[in-house]
């Protein structure tokens, strides 16, 4: 199960950062390593929304 995940977790960072430089796709910055800009944080409203668990991928792309 560890090497399954492991697996899963590095092909996805690779499918992301290959869509970013190749389709100039936009990739969701994960939890604890996100960095937002204040004027960005202020443009979606002053606050990461809380009430969903995937509030990385919903600040992402309300942020776009």
């Amino acid at each position: 199960m560890t090497r399954s995940i492991a697996f899963e977790y590095i092909t996805a960072q690779a499918a992301a950062r290959r869509a970013q430089n190749v389709i100039h796709a936009h990739a969701c910055l994960a939890g604890g390593s996100q960095l937002i800009r204040r004027s960005t944080l202020e443009a979606i409203g002053g606050a990461i929304d809380t009430e969903t668990l995937a509030e990385d991928t919903v600040t992402t792309f309300t942020s776009s």
